[in-house]
């Protein structure tokens, strides 16, 4: 694995915990919850395809693809502050 590889998947892995942090912080119900994975649903499929582009499972990542994710993330509203 390369180190692009390597920090795109911790940052992804970040991004599932901010995302479980917010639902247990707001004290969500399952209903909630699955209303707020929706809401969550468009940063999530704007990552996929900058790692994915067109369901290519073979693209290969580089700088900039880390760049674009973490833009996606600031965009969604995860940062360290939130």
């Amino acid at each position: 694995m390369t180190t692009t590889t390597i920090i795109i998947l911790v940052l992804l892995a970040l991004f599932m915990y901010v995302m479980l942090k917010r639902f247990a912080r707001q004290d969500a119900t399952a209903r909630e919850a699955g209303h707020m994975l929706i809401e969550h649903a468009d940063a999530m499929a704007s990552i996929a395809d900058c790692l994915w582009p067109e369901g290519d499972a073979d693209h290969s990542w580089s700088a900039d693809t880390l760049d674009e994710v973490a833009r996606i993330c600031r965009e969604a509203g995860y940062g360290p502050n939130k």
